[in-house]
């Protein structure tokens, strides 16, 4: 894989992170294709059909607002491995670590992502992560502290 195809990957990404940090849910939303599959484990493996984009808004606005309780400013990209299976379909693996406005490590995790060309430009069409169990704990942490 050369420098030149992975670039449109790291530049959606670079994109993807900036609307998280601006705890924009419909910014974050309009990255996503529709219908989205999403797969997350949290002592059991919970797979969701994300049918549309406003039911999807719905979910990240609950998402942000936790991220919002345990004080999370920034997302940074430790690592972004990518594999080009076809100019337009991409497989993304993100080691993500979220921190506060301090700089400080909130927590680590990991998501894959299927990222597909869809009107000339990248969608995320599913999504798995272990992200649930790392927010859980920041949120038990938060609340013994609080």
């Amino acid at each position: 894989m050369s420098d030149e195809s992975t670039r449109p990957v790291q530049a959606f990404f670079n994109a993807y992170r900036t609307a998280f940090e601006g705890f924009d849910p419909a910014a974050i939303a309009r990255f996503f294709a529709y219908p989205s599959h999403i797969t997350s484990d949290a002592n059991k493996v919970v797979t969701t059909v994300i049918a549309t984009e406003e039911e999807w808004t719905r979910q990240i606005e609950r998402l942000l607002g936790t991220y919002r309780r345990i004080g999370v400013s920034s997302a940074r990209v430790l690592d972004l491995t990518e594999i080009e299976l076809s100019p337009r379909l991409h497989q993304a693996v993100l080691h993500w670590a979220l921190h506060d406005a301090a700089g400080g490590l909130l927590y680590r995790f990991q998501a894959t992502y299927t990222l597909a060309e869809i009107d000339g430009a990248l969608r995320i069409t599913a999504l798995a992560h272990n992200e649930l169990p790392q927010l859980q704990e920041r949120l038990a942490l938060q609340g013994s502290h609080g």
